[in-house]
């Protein structure tokens, strides 16, 4: 559920992708990073593990359907919140 292109709920402009193995961010429709991305399940936990050029950067996925994506950064503690384009 995770493949295609998500519009964030806090800045229509931002615009991130999911295709393969292979996440990008958008922002105004200019790549902005990219990079490899696995998902890993501990228990019921389940995580977003992103390696890109400027490190690795790992979520949790609190929510995950047809139209919502809600990513948890966890070095920070905020959450990023995404509705299907």
């Amino acid at each position: 559920m995770l493949q295609g292109e998500w519009v964030s709920l806090d800045d229509p402009k931002s615009k991130i992708t999911f295709e393969e193995n292979i996440k990008k961010d958008f922002y105004e429709d200019e790549l902005m990073s990219s990079g490899s991305f696995v998902i890993e399940s501990f228990g019921s936990e389940t995580y977003l593990v992103v390696s890109e050029d400027d490190g690795v950067f790992k979520y949790s996925i609190p929510e995950l359907t047809e139209k919502d994506l809600s990513l948890m950064y966890l070095q920070r503690g905020n959450t990023l919140r995404y509705v299907r384009e």
